[in-house]
């Protein structure tokens, strides 16, 4: 069975395809090609038998032909007659249109794994993007360590062109994670997507823009940092666009810093391929049973006080 995985980037999209475990096609889009005409994302996506689609915030796990309008808000958390910024309404309405076979995934807050406590007053803990590299991080440190997938332990660092996340896994499972809108290169004093809803802030504000490479490779630190004061992990992975400056520089301060490589396009690509995998039942399927995604519940502005 032929499975796509889609990571909706900030500057340009990634696609991978496996077929029985391994990756068959690899490729990535501009973004801005993507705004101008979702089209080429759609036929793609027609190639595959099944596919996990970009899921902007994410809802618990639901086929694309099963979305409501208030899937589509929970997943976009737009204000109304605002228009995403990657294109990611119009790729999604159209895979919904075309019939396309795929399914939306959840962020990190509405996995039963992380823990109501560390939700509160948090929407944006790692988009299912983030998920879907944190998935490629447990195949690659499990591959190279000879470990079984409930005994990878790591921090995935991911450092974008718009957003730098991080992601803590213990024992193969997703336990915490600090988004794009809260981490500490666009730090706010809150989660950046809560200022946006109470209309203090833009859209394209959350974005880390032109932040100087010293902010940037000190808020990666501090965010490690702040997610390693409840486990040891075994190592801290690297990966993103704009992942080459900061990796050197966290190999200066830490021990067992290691790159995150598995595909060309992207990391998370091949990992929403991994998810799709599973899901059809193929053989990541325990991945997908371990990290508890079909049982993800509950919505992005659960536990937030406005």
């Amino acid at each position: 069975m032929a499975v796509l995985g889609i990571d909706p980037g900030t500057s340009r999209w990634g696609f991978v395809f496996l077929e029985g475990g391994k990756v068959v096609e690899d490729r990535s889009i501009p973004t801005a090609k993507i705004k101008a005409d979702p089209r080429a994302v759609i036929e793609l996506a027609k190639c595959a038998q099944l596919v996990a689609a970009p899921s902007g915030y994410g809802t618990a796990l639901k086929k694309i032909s099963d979305l409501t309008e208030t899937d589509f808000s929970e997943m976009l958390i737009k204000h109304e007659g605002e228009k995403t910024v990657m294109g990611l309404e119009t790729v999604l309405r159209g895979f919904k249109e075309a019939g396309i076979n795929a399914y939306v995934l959840p962020g990190v807050k509405l996995l039963p794994t992380v823990s109501s406590g560390k939700k509160k007053n948090k929407i944006d803990m790692g988009t299912p993007d983030k998920v879907c590299a944190a998935v490629a991080g447990i195949i690659d440190q499990a591959h190279r360590l000879k470990l079984h997938y409930n005994q990878t332990s790591f921090i995935l660092a991911e450092i974008g062109y718009g957003f730098d996340a991080f992601i803590a896994v213990k024992g193969g499972r997703i336990i915490d994670g600090i988004g794009g809108a809260m981490s500490s290169s666009t730090w706010r004093g809150e989660d950046g997507e809560i200022l946006y809803l109470r209309g203090e802030i833009a859209k394209e504000d959350l974005k880390k823009g032109d932040t100087a490479v010293k902010k940037v490779n000190e808020g990666a630190l501090k965010d490690i940092q702040r997610l390693s004061d409840e486990f040891k992990p075994r190592e801290i992975l690297v990966s993103g666009s704009k992942s080459a400056e900061v990796f050197k520089f966290l190999k200066q301060k830490l021990k067992d810093v290691v790159p995150l490589n598995t595909c060309k396009s992207s990391n998370a690509a091949y990992g929403a391929a991994v998810i799709a995998d599973g899901l059809a039942g193929g053989s990541f399927k325990e991945i997908v049973d371990l990290l508890e995604i079909k049982m993800a519940k509950g919505g992005n502005l659960d536990y937030v006080k406005f």
